[in-house]
């Protein structure tokens, strides 16, 4: 069983990769609500060509890992809602942390409603990781206050773990990979209607156009990696380990953007780093 498991940890760190991969690419782009929107069904397309070519025999339309994949998609489409209008309301250096938090969460509903057992090593490496990503991204814990824009962010971390949860279940009800393909399907659904509500006006940048189909590539690896981490893996550890997204985002920007770093992000990934040394202990 623990073979799984850790076979599980190496999908999990993967798809950790990948996601910091196109989130790099979000944060580069000029028009990002349009970019976003157009890597997502970019990524619909590639998945479509992919299930075609490769896994015509599974393709299925059936009504409980749609349903699944439709709830999933509603709290992840609410995280990100959440998470924007935190922005909005306060600086992100305070409120980006805090969105970080949704592990925490997750540890408490998987021994709700999963009947998850986490470790006493389990629990600290959250802790740990959590606390890695605070120090990481330059949390001010000291000028914290509960306004507006740290409820938004808590509230975001809060969709996004019951999001997580739907996740283990959808992978688990039916094939993991048609899970997969459902949950991006609506998940773009929503930003494209999105689009049409709120962010028409925003303007399309040719500079983002030449990254599009790359980003889209990269999201489909993410998720697919990602899910199929999950099918063994404890989903209170699957997303604490996936923070370590953050560091790979932090090396990419260094490598390939030539961002600078501070002692902040050295120290926060060291943390995040024995962070998930300790969930592997726990394992």
């Amino acid at each position: 069983i623990t073979s799984f498991i850790m076979m599980g940890f190496i999908f999990v760190t993967i798809s950790a990769l990948f996601h910091a991969g196109w989130n790099v690419l979000l944060k580069k782009s000029k028009a990002k609500f349009r970019f976003n929107m157009n890597m997502h069904m970019a990524s619909v397309l590639i998945f479509t060509v992919i299930l075609l070519i490769f896994y015509r025999d599974i393709i299925s339309f059936a009504p409980d890992v749609m349903l699944s994949g439709l709830i999933a998609a509603v709290f992840f489409a609410t995280y990100h809602l959440f998470v924007a209008k935190a922005y909005e309301l306060s600086d992100v250096s305070q409120v980006y942390p805090i969105t970080t938090s949704s592990p925490l969460f997750v540890t408490m509903w998987a021994a709700i409603f999963l009947g998850e057992h986490i470790t006493f090593l389990g629990v600290v490496g959250v802790l740990v990781t959590i606390a890695g990503c605070f120090i990481m991204n330059g949390a001010s814990l000291g000028k914290l206050s509960l306004n507006a824009g740290v409820l938004m962010a808590l509230a975001s971390a809060f969709a996004y773990s019951f999001g997580a949860l739907f996740d283990k279940v959808g992978v688990n009800t039916g094939n993991p990979v048609m899970y997969t393909y459902w949950m991006n399907f609506f998940m773009t659904s929503f930003f494209v209607l999105m689009h049409f509500l709120k962010h028409k006006a925003e303007k399309p940048c040719k500079d983002d156009r030449k990254y599009i189909l790359i980003a889209g590539v990269v999201i489909v690896a993410s998720s697919l990696t990602y899910r199929f981490g999950i099918i063994e893996m404890p989903i209170s550890y699957a997303v604490a380990v996936r923070q370590i997204s953050g560091l790979f985002g932090v090396l990419m920007g260094i490598i390939f953007f030539h961002e600078g770093y501070g002692w902040k992000r050295i120290i926060g990934a060291l943390v995040i780093i024995s962070g998930i040394l300790l969930l592997r202990l726990g394992i």
